[in-house]
């Protein structure tokens, strides 16, 4: 999916995750969680972040394959939107920047309704995503 970047920006050598569950309602991406127990929609650059955001790629390598979409015609400031929304996303708790590469925990790898359900909350809880509620 992605090609290497040159690495001028530090940014470009960070991995980016996923920190919160998402659901897809109508082919649009809504976040579950983040800096309020909100959901949250997000626009086009927003969603092409977020879906790749699968901890096993750098910053700057989505910014080349983001880049490759374009061909010739690549935006002169591609670059910087790209690193804004990372950014934007990250300082809101959607995202994580890493200096090494992870995997993505079963529960933020798909859209919450495509999971089993106590499969998803048995992790969360064995990981501290959430707490166990008292029984």
């Amino acid at each position: 999916m992605f090609v290497n970047a040159d690495a001028a920006d530090p940014l470009d050598l960070q991995f980016f995750a996923r920190a919160v569950r998402y659901e897809m309602l109508n082919d649009r991406v809504v976040l579950v969680g983040g800096d309020a127990p909100t959901m949250t929609t997000v626009d086009d650059w927003g969603q092409l972040v977020f879906l790749a955001a699968d901890g096993a790629h750098t910053v700057g390598e989505l910014v080349m394959h983001v880049r490759s979409q374009y061909g010739a015609s690549a935006p002169p400031q591609l670059a910087d939107q790209v690193k804004h929304v990372v950014r934007e996303m990250s300082k809101r708790g959607f995202l994580t920047l890493r200096s090494a590469k992870s995997s993505l925990p079963y529960y933020l790898s798909m859209p919450v309704k495509q999971q089993d359900s106590e499969r998803s909350k048995k992790l969360m809880e064995a990981d501290g995503f959430i707490k166990p509620r008292p029984r």
